[in-house]
């Protein structure tokens, strides 16, 4: 039997099918951990989450943040389209680290967060240049 493969782009990732001619789905695509398989290509897409900081110079401010797209997540940053970072423009990313998913990203984001000490935000930041 001929089968052929689509997808779409969803905010978990790529999602594809494999659809027979009678346009019924042969199988699933199967999530392993943070890798999306696609059994009906033998394609795999490695996802990736970021804990990234970003800094204001223009209010001499750091803002930390997590997200599976950094660069798309700065440029709404700098558009104005997040409240906490709207009135701080431009920002720049300064320091970012990347986790295998998104619970992990988010525990470091937390911890991040908890140190509340601008200076040991920038020994951090510093520490990785």
């Amino acid at each position: 039997m001929t089968s052929r493969s689509c997808g779409f782009k969803s905010r978990l990732g790529y999602i594809s099918f494999s659809h027979d001619y009678a346009g019924l789905p042969t199988r699933e695509p199967k999530k392993v951990g943070s890798v999306q398989a696609s059994p009906a290509s033998g394609t795999f897409l490695f996802l990736v989450f970021s804990v990234y900081i970003l800094y204001s110079q223009a209010k001499d401010r750091f803002y930390i943040g997590q997200s599976q797209d950094v660069h798309k997540r700065l440029l709404r940053h700098n558009a104005g389209y997040v409240r906490s970072t709207k009135h701080g423009s431009p920002w720049q990313i300064v320091y970012t680290e990347q986790f295998q998913n998104r619970r992990e990203a988010v525990k470091r984001e937390k911890y991040l967060k908890s140190l509340k000490s601008k200076i040991k935000i920038k020994e951090l930041v510093d520490a990785s240049r």
